[in-house]
């Protein structure tokens, strides 16, 4: 697993466009321009992105330049092994679960699911 620096600062939205059980609850609007309380305004909800081979990817973002596209890059992702669960989660939810109800509904499905 490696965890990357997002290549063109933070960004402000991730894609809940996979096939994993917890992203087909969401729209494609669901995770954009989130509301941080502390800060009082909206502000970026992921800094890092995961490189993992094997693993499942839970939420989607991108790793690409001015000048070049890598493809997807997982802003969450899974690893079932045995009878357990590895999640990663690289989603900034701090602050943000209060003022937006797709923070908090993907909170409890990492918890639950």
């Amino acid at each position: 697993v490696k965890i990357n620096k997002t290549v063109m600062g933070d960004y402000y939205f991730v894609s809940p466009a996979t096939t994993h059980p917890i992203a087909r609850q969401f729209g494609p609007k669901d995770f954009w321009l989130w509301y941080e309380r502390q800060a009082g305004y909206i502000s970026p909800i992921l800094s890092n992105t995961i490189s993992a081979k094997e693993w499942q990817p839970v939420l989607l973002s991108g790793s690409s330049t001015w000048v070049s596209d890598d493809g997807p890059a997982m802003a969450a992702s899974e690893l079932k092994l045995g009878k357990g669960i590895f999640r990663i989660n690289e989603l900034m939810l701090a602050g943000r679960i209060e003022g937006n109800p797709a923070a908090a509904i993907y909170l409890k499905a990492l918890i639950e699911e």
